[in-house]
């Protein structure tokens, strides 16, 4: 597998998860065939440690967004309440 090049930190700002994640696979096959020539070889592992930095971000990031639905949804009133409230006040208003 060839080497390529690397994407710059700054590209980062438009890289999806999965682009990362594709990025960091190659990075391993690289290291675990021995391809990654001495030079750049710490620029690789620099990398690869900027990607799961990047992809720890996403995840929390999705998981926030997630628990913020689920917990609206929770949180909400279903429709039985609603009807339930609305009789209950109905009651109290006569």
């Amino acid at each position: 597998m060839t080497e390529g090049p690397m994407t710059e930190p700054g590209d980062d700002l438009q890289l999806s998860y999965r682009a990362a994640l594709d990025e960091l696979d190659e990075i391993l096959e690289q290291l675990e065939a021995s391809t990654v020539d001495v030079d750049v070889l710490a620029a690789r592992v620099a990398r690869g440690a900027e990607l799961v930095g990047f992809c720890r971000s996403k995840l929390r990031t999705v998981r926030r967004d997630v628990e913020a639905v689920v917990d609206e949804l929770v949180g909400a009133p279903s429709l039985e309440h609603d009807a339930a409230a609305d009789g209950a006040e109905d009651n109290r208003s006569r």
